[in-house]
């Protein structure tokens, strides 16, 4: 599958920091200073939202967060804080705030930031602010919704009130317009996402977004001439990515609607979600693909279990782009391959010929995941589902026999069993080479053992028991292949780790291990990573159970006590040498 989750971050960067680029420096720039008092120009909508369901929402995970980790000293201090602050008072607490990042007319587009607060009692708000340090809010003269928000550093802050919020700029100008109102806006935000960002590429005029793809097609063009001393492989294929990378970014640009990520905390269903959603036109064709893509259930179907320590599964309908990218990787890469197994070329050419059919029928479906074996071990077995698996069987057998010519490959038994059609080969390992935490999980040095059948590539790791959990799977699929058709898939990408099993296979002796162990001593030791199809999209979600927020919290506080205690050792010993001075 040539869709890469990593591309997102890329995606999001480019996007954001390209828009920002094509501003001034100065985004005060975008109004007219001089003037005597500019009309309010009509509400314009946000590129970018970043939002918080509410100060109360933010402020109640971050206590259970801490209370769950037994932490109850960072909440004490949380309180303090508070209460120093005069408890907010002056803030609406539990509606929406953040800030929202404009586009000014014009072109080059000029961005600038406007930030919204809710506010209960203006006059208290200035007594919370004007309480403690150098920070002062002070009225406008003349103005009866106007204020200005002065730093200790002297650098002003411009804010108008409206609707029982607080737009904040650094720009009086920026706040001569109407805005929406924050609480209507970011309903659905707040309704979903206790923390939220938002690219609403539906907001972007096709002049700016004609203008952004040109500056990434000349960006990427640049970035594609081959480097000097690079050789024709290696740039071939990093050109085949930018290739890959520029039209997604095309695509997402032409057609990408918004972009979301949000986190919840839930102390009622003890866990925490990050989700990032992304919504296409619903007239363009990829949200038509999007739709399909859990079209076709995976053929590993029965053998996926979720209480599994660790389990991964893909059956994942590419569309026709995602499918001739694949094909594209696969013609550049058999070359390379075949140039450094010349005795059996015809052979790697038959592997190829075989992944290539696998990718035009524009299904990736695979599976792995791990076994207890006892006593003790990890086995590691999984399957790819393949066309011509004869040709590939016959392709693999030849390039293993290759292979086992170097000397410098380790142990390799071929055709070491058989079972139901399947033809198994073993690669050892070299004892230097395994880490101890390898050996603790195997139970020694492993070996990987590769399977051929005639649809599916077997592949496990461990000792002979992976090889017996191997042969297990396939036993139990050829009992429940039937009732494949039945099953409706819901996730065509799923990952799903359950930390209980891999605590014995810690390093004992690592401080981390024992916050390990604490934090999950009450179960709850789930990570699921899921990618499921929306109306117009596709949603990814990462759900971790409560035994996870124990251990982020109690990393947090022993992070604080340390940085506490190395305060107070530089304290002491600054104190020191002037004990020293006063006594002679």
């Amino acid at each position: 599958m040539s869709f890469r989750f990593q591309t997102w971050q890329r995606v999001l960067a480019l996007l954001v920091v390209g828009l920002i680029a094509m501003g001034v420096p100065a985004v005060s720039g975008a109004q007219d200073k001089d003037a005597d008092k500019p009309e309010t120009r009509p509400a314009s909508q946000p590129l970018v939202i970043f939002n918080v369901a509410s100060v109360d929402r933010l402020i109640g995970d971050v206590r259970y967060l801490f209370q769950a980790s037994g932490q109850a000293q960072i909440n004490e201090m949380i309180d303090n804080g508070l209460a120093g602050a005069n408890n907010l008072k002056g803030l609406q607490r539990t509606k929406p705030m953040g800030a929202m990042l404009f586009l000014a007319p014009g072109l080059p587009p000029t961005p600038y930031l406007v930030s919204y607060v809710p506010v209960a009692n203006i006059e208290d708000l200035i007594q919370t602010i004007g309480g403690g340090g150098n920070t002062v809010l002070r009225r406008v003269e003349g103005e009866t919704d106007r204020f200005e928000l002065v730093g200790q550093n002297g650098n002003e802050q411009q804010i108008v009130l409206r609707g029982g919020y607080a737009f904040i700029s650094q720009d009086v100008g920026n706040l001569d317009q109407e805005f929406l109102d924050p609480a209507k806006l970011t309903k659905g935000l707040s309704a979903r996402h206790d923390l939220a960002v938002t690219l609403r590429l539906n907001t972007v005029p096709d002049v700016i977004k004609t203008t952004l793809l040109g500056t990434l097609r000349a960006q990427f063009n640049a970035n594609m001439q081959q480097r000097d001393d690079e050789e024709d492989g290696p740039y071939k294929l990093r050109r085949n990515n930018e290739e890959n990378t520029l039209e997604f970014l095309e695509l997402l640009i032409a057609e990408g609607d918004r972009v979301t990520i949000g986190i919840n905390a839930s102390k009622e269903n003890k866990n925490a979600i990050l989700e990032v959603q992304f919504e296409a036109k619903a007239s363009g064709k990829w949200a038509k693909a999007l739709k399909k893509i859990d079209s076709r259930p995976s053929y590993f179907a029965p053998l996926i279990d979720e209480k599994a320590p660790l389990s991964f599964s893909l059956s994942w309908k590419m569309d026709k782009r995602e499918q001739e990218n694949t094909t594209d990787f696969l013609r550049i890469l058999e070359p390379q391959i075949a140039s450094q197994l010349e005795p059996v070329a015809p052979a790697v050419h038959n592997l190829f010929a075989a992944l290539n059919k696998t990718a035009v029928t524009g299904h990736a479906d695979a599976f792995f995941q791990y076994k207890v074996v006892p006593p003790e071990r990890m086995a590691l077995f999984g399957g790819l589902k393949v066309e011509e698996g004869k040709q590939l069987t016959t392709a693999v057998r030849s390039i293993l026999s290759e292979l086992q010519r170097n000397p410098e490959v380790a142990e390799m038994e071929l055709d070491i069993d058989s079972h139901k059609g399947v033809s198994f080969h073993r690669l050892g390992s070299r004892a230097e080479s395994v880490s101890a935490a390898n050996q603790r999980i195997y139970g020694g040095n492993p070996s990987v053992y590769v399977g051929t059948g005639p649809n599916v590539v077997w592949f496990s790791l461990g000792d002979s028991g992976s090889l017996d959990a191997t042969k297990t799977a396939i036993d139990n699929l050829a009992a429940e292949r039937a009732k494949v058709g039945n099953r409706q898939r819901g996730a065509p990408f799923q990952f799903v780790f359950n930390m209980a099993p891999w605590i014995e296979k810690l390093d004992a002796d690592r401080p981390f291990t024992q916050l390990v162990r604490q934090a999950f001593q009450g179960g709850k030791d789930r990570l699921q990573v899921d990618v499921r199809p929306s109306e117009n999209g596709m949603r990814m979600q990462l759900k971790v159970e409560e035994g996870f927020l124990k251990l982020l919290g109690a990393a947090i506080g022993r992070g604080v006590e340390e940085g506490r205690r190395r305060r107070e050792e530089r304290r002491d010993a600054g104190e020191s040498p002037a004990r020293e001075r006063r006594t002679r």
